[in-house]
């Protein structure tokens, strides 16, 4: 694990970072992006993923998401961000794609020039992880999983355990750990 020069972990600092956003925010929410197709044994994981996010709402650790269904690629060419610019799905997938905190910043997200055979065109195109999860504090993109310190890498699932476990903490009147 990558540590800082005070011997912290990057997850721990971005942890401390999203507390200090979220305590006095208005709303903390997540968008789930979830691949259409998705490989035979995986269904389940989604499925205990989207009711970990919904359990997190339920017990208030969250105050609402979303979920967004994409395929295996996304089109960013002009064209497409044009016909579909009602939609913010570009938008949120290019944010997702370009995060970074410190040391962290997402994987799993593959941008790739594709060239038409038939045309001989060249469409600029993101792929998203089967599972991506993006954090918003009063609808600012504070966090995505999954990211990296260049070593380890967090999933989705990460941030919510993590996030009902020091949900579990505070309502137990214990102090946050200093460090992960």
């Amino acid at each position: 694990m990558r540590h800082t020069a005070d011997g912290t972990t990057a997850m721990a600092d971005w942890w401390q970072q999203y507390r200090a956003r979220a305590r006095d925010a208005d709303a903390v929410t997540v968008e789930l992006f979830l691949r259409s197709y998705t490989p035979t044994g995986h269904h389940l994981d989604r499925s205990a993923l989207v009711e970990s996010v919904t359990e997190r709402v339920e017990d208030g650790g969250l105050d609402g998401y979303d979920v967004t269904v994409v395929g295996d690629r996304i089109c960013v060419c002009d064209r497409c961000t044009e016909l579909y610019a009602e939609e913010d799905t570009f938008e949120s997938v290019a944010a997702l794609a370009e995060w970074r905190s410190g040391p962290l910043e997402a994987s799993g997200i593959t941008e790739r020039a594709v060239e038409s055979a038939i045309t001989g065109e060249y469409h600029h195109t993101i792929s998203l992880p089967e599972q991506a999860l993006g954090v918003f504090v009063d609808d600012a993109l504070v966090g995505v999983f999954p990211c990296t310190d260049g070593v380890r890498t967090y999933e989705p699932a990460t941030f919510l355990s993590e996030r009902q476990e020091r949900a579990e903490r505070a309502d137990a009147g214990q102090s946050e750990p200093v460090s992960d």
